[in-house]
Order: structure tokens, then C-alpha cells, then sequence
């Protein structure tokens, strides 16, 4: 991330927020705000709102904004109320079901801002290369996830759900892209596969690896409105995906993915199947969801929602 900052002109100051109580870092990001001379901050984790509520407020900075991006179901502690109904003047979040998990907290001020994607990145993914490179025939069923290996994105279940396509599919390969503190587990959980689960850790080259397959599983326990949802809608590959949150806003069953109830492997499998047995449903499913991310999500769209967000609120 910091690298990517740099390429795109946008100056990085660290300040590592150690604990609770790190005054020295309080500090350090007030006198930041006060020779930025900034207008407003945005927060995007739990310690961040805490401690940059603070220097925010020792600031008196025009506006301080919290972002959250999942389904939490917050208590109403001393803590929480504080920051919430103290700290922060607003709270941006990526999905409406959030929003209707933070009802309890009355005082805080809750508006719904999606994620963006440059969608013309997408569409030109060099999938050939991608096969070549993993040994995966041009013929052969590739079927994928991209994402952390933690629990809240199901890797685990979308292992259950290869599973349940391997005996379907004989031929068919399954790729898991990205890394996390379940990567271990998630091997030894696919060993009963063999070579056919491939494990690839983290790529940058997601236009390529989207290209690459024929379908895109989406297992998340938890989701706003996922960047690998946008990331597949831009690429036109079928989607087939838990319906948690946001994910159900984003795009319709039958339209721009298929949809799972509840965390069903077998369910996952069945709509799998469907789009490898019907070619032409894919194709249907990949075309209305890159027409939909280049309408709703595009990047361009969306930076333009926050400028007029924060001018508005400032």
C-alpha cells in the first residue's frame, strides 16, 4: 500500500498505533493534523478511531470519519458509545446491512458509501498465461477464490465446495490466490485433493488470475460489499456467491451471480456446476455484472460520491 502511494504522488507519514494509551502517537497525528492544516479524517479501524478521535478532537478538526466495512454487532459499552457518539461526527460504511446493525447506537450518524473499481483494468486479464504458468490445460474447469485465508472469508467452505465438484468433475482444477494465519489449516483440510487444489499465496496480477477462470466463488461469512465481488464483475467472469450483507445489495440472483443462502458448500456446488454445464449462462451472468460495475462501482463514480460526501459535511 505504501508503495502504491508513492507511485500515485501521495505523501506516507507512519504513526504506529501501539496501544490503547499511546499518547505519544495522540500527539504526533494532532501535530500532523495541525501542519496539514486538514479539514477532515478518515478512520478505518477500531484503534484508529480511538486514538485519531482524539488527536481529531484535541485538533478540532472540522469532521472525523470512521469507515467499517463488515456486519458488527457492537455493544453499547462506555468505550464504543465514546467513540461513536463522541469521536467520530459520522460513520461511512460500504453495505446498508451494516447500517442496520448500528441502530443501537443512536446519537451516530451512519451514511452508505460503496467501494470503487477502476473497471477498465479488468476486462484485458491475460488468463492464458496465467494456465501456462500453473500447469492448468486451456480445457480444463478452473475454478477459484481470491482473498485472506481467514475465517471470515470461507476458504474453508469454498475447500468443502471443491470437494463436492471434484467427484463432478474429475478434470476440473481449483486455485486458491492470497495469504493468511489459516494457510496451513486450509492446506492440510485440501490434502485429500491432492494437486488439484493449487495454493498460490499473493499475486498482483489479478486481471490475470480472474481471467484465467471459469467461475469466481465467493464462501465469506462476512462481507460488506467485497472488492473481489467488483474485482469479478469487472473482469465478466460468473460469480457464484454467498448472499451475507452487502453482497445480496450489490448484485441480484440470477442477474450478475449466482446466489447461496447460508453457508452452504453443497448449494455453492450446485451453482457451479450449473454455469460449467451451461456455457451461456456464464457468459449472460459475466456480461450484466461488468454492465452493472461500470455503471454503480466505477472508481471515477465513486471518488466522485466522497468529494461531494466530504465537501458536503465540511
Amino acid at each position: 500500500m505504501e508503495n502504491r502511494a508513492h507511485e500515485v504522488g501521495v505523501r506516507v507519514e507512519k504513526i504506529g498505533l501501539r496501544s490503547d494509551l499511546d499518547l505519544f502517537s495522540i500527539l504526533k497525528l494532532w501535530s500532523l493534523i495541525i501542519r496539514q492544516k486538514a479539514d477532515a479524517l478518515i478512520l478505518t479501524r477500531g484503534r484508529d478511531y480511538w486514538l485519531g478521535g482524539l488527536a481529531g478532537r484535541l485538533a478540532k478538526i472540522l469532521l472525523i470519519v470512521g469507515r467499517l466495512g463488515l456486519v458488527r454487532r457492537l455493544e453499547r459499552r462506555v468505550k464504543n458509545r465514546l467513540i461513536l457518539e463522541r469521536f467520530l461526527d459520522r460513520l461511512v460504511v460500504n453495505a446498508q446491512a451494516i447500517r442496520e446493525g448500528l441502530r443501537c447506537f443512536g446519537n451516530l450518524k451512519v451514511d452508505v458509501l460503496y467501494n470503487g473499481i477502476k473497471v477498465e483494468d479488468y476486462p484485458g486479464g491475460d488468463g492464458k498465461k496465467v494456465r501456462r504458468e500453473l500447469g492448468v490445460g486451456e480445457d480444463t474447469p478452473l475454478i477459484g477464490s481470491i482473498g485472506r485465508l481467514t475465517g471470515q472469508k470461507g476458504m474453508d467452505i469454498f475447500l468443502q465446495t471443491c470437494r463436492v465438484l471434484s467427484r463432478r468433475f474429475p478434470q476440473a482444477k481449483f486455485l486458491i490466490v492470497g495469504e493468511g494465519p489459516m494457510v496451513d489449516e486450509l492446506k492440510a483440510q485440501a490434502r485429500g485433493l491432492g494437486e488439484r487444489v493449487i495454493f498460490t499465496g499473493f499475486r498482483p496480477d489479478i486481471p490475470d488470475i480472474l481471467a484465467a477462470l471459469d467461475v469466481v466463488v465467493i464462501s465469506s461469512r462476512n462481507e460488506g460489499v467485497p472488492n473481489l465481488l467488483l474485482e469479478a464483475m469487472a473482469a465478466r467472469r460468473p460469480i457464484v456467491t454467498t448472499s451475507v450483507a452487502g453482497i445480496s445489495e450489490a448484485v441480484r440472483d440470477g442477474q450478475e451471480a449466482l446466489l447461496v443462502e447460508g453457508l452452504n458448500s453443497h448449494q455453492l456446488a450446485e451453482r457451479v456446476s450449473r454455469i460449467l454445464q451451461e456455457p451461456q449462462l456464464g457468459r449472460g451472468l459475466g456480461e450484466r455484472a461488468y454492465l452493472k460495475a461500470e455503471r454503480d462501482f466505477s472508481l471515477d463514480l465513486i471518488i466522485k460520491r466522497w468529494e461531494d460526501y466530504l465537501q458536503n459535511e465540511c
